[in-house]
Parts: C-alpha cells; structure tokens; sequence
C-alpha cells in the first residue's frame, strides 16, 4: 500500500498493488481523511475482479472439496467427516 499525502494534505491517494500478477487500484480523496481512504481502498481491493489465476486455484478447491464430499458420502469414517468439515467451514 503506497500513500501520497496526509490528513492536512489538500489531496490524499493510496495505492495498493499485488506482488504477484502486477494489478493495482487507485483511490484518492479530498473531503474525507486518510482513514476513510485506507477504508474504502481495502474494501474496493478485496472485491476486485479475480485474476484467472486465481480463478484456476479457486475451480481446483471446490473440485477437491466436491471430490471429498462424494468420498463422505461413499465412506461414513471420522477422517473423511473431519476434512468435510474443515472444507465446508472455510469461509
């Protein structure tokens, strides 16, 4: 996260780029302070479109999570109950 100005500053701008895949956004303000900015930057950052990098990794996650589901339904032991678990409550 890369901020420009401050709360007295006549325009404040935060920056936030990813280290990975290049991607940045931009937000800048002039009525509000910089904790509002940090705020609203952080919100916007997390609902971005997903790279398809991304969206490869999140396909495989819920292909696995599927996988392990048909294996609980097949097997009723505490090992298969215990990842069910873990997968279904991630988020």
């Amino acid at each position: 996260m890369i901020c420009i100005g401050n709360d007295y500053s006549p325009k404040r701008k935060i920056t936030i780029k990813c280290k990975k895949c290049q991607a940045s956004t931009t937000n800048a303000a002039i009525r509000n302070d910089m904790s509002w900015l940090k705020k609203v930057s952080i919100d916007k950052w997390n609902t971005r479109a997903i790279s398809t990098h991304e969206k490869e990794q999140l396909r495989r996650l819920k292909a696995f999570v599927n996988d392990i589901h048909k294996y609980y339904m097949v097997r009723s032991d505490g090992a298969a109950k215990y990842y069910l678990n873990i997968l279904t409550n991630m988020g």
